[in-house]
């Protein structure tokens, strides 16, 4: 295993980066390779050295892993262009028993969710059970992409969606009601959204 103090106290010492990027996508391989090891569960936080650099172009390099039941992206500076790449993979069917996917505060936006409601067009997420993007700068256009690809039955699995954002106001949270009362959301059992201060409130 490689000595990851040694390689932070590197980095500083390397502007490039470049040493980062290397370790770092070989130490995502193997994280999502032995996902079996920890009961089908791939997490990435803080303290792994990543960005969105990291994963480009991992579906490429991961063979089909039904063994991962949940991918876990917590406090790390992932942003639009690292979702990209994860999303590939899921439409390369890299993931195809996915059930939770958490995206908290990690730096994604409605870029990246419209990338990931794409993805599910394609079929890329039939499993997702549970879709976490709490504090993060997801707004009204991205819950407006997930509420579409939901009702479009994309999302035939979907029982949970979180989102704590600043940046979702009335738009999005109105697209979820308009939703509601077309009873296409009939499959959430938990709709959980801590929205912006000017929004009044809404009933589901």
């Amino acid at each position: 295993m490689p000595d990851y103090r040694s390689l932070r106290s590197a980095l500083h010492r390397d502007p490039t980066n470049r040493w980062q990027t290397k370790m770092c996508v070989e130490h995502i391989v193997e994280k999502f390779c032995t996902a079996s090891e920890n009961n089908g569960i791939v997490t990435f936080t803080h303290e792994d050295i990543c960005s969105d650099e990291s994963f480009a172009g991992i579906g490429d390099k991961l063979p089909p892993l039904p063994q991962i039941g949940s991918l876990v992206f917590a406090n790390i500076p992932l942003s639009d262009d690292g979702l990209k790449s994860i999303v590939r993979a899921a439409e390369l069917f890299r993931f195809p028993q996915l059930r939770i996917l958490v995206l908290s505060g990690t730096k994604i936006s409605n870029k990246g969710v419209k990338a990931f409601a794409n993805a599910a067009k394609a079929d890329g997420f039939l499993q997702l059970q549970t879709l976490m993007l709490d504090h993060t700068q997801v707004g009204d256009a991205g819950v407006e992409a997930i509420a579409h690809a939901v009702e479009a039955g994309r999302l035939p699995q979907l029982q949970a969606l979180t989102l704590q954002s600043r940046h979702l106001g009335n738009n999005g949270v109105k697209t979820l009601a308009h939703a509601a009362e077309r009873h296409s959301l009939l499959q959430l059992q938990m709709l959980a959204l801590v929205y912006s201060s000017r929004f009044l409130g809404i009933a589901m």
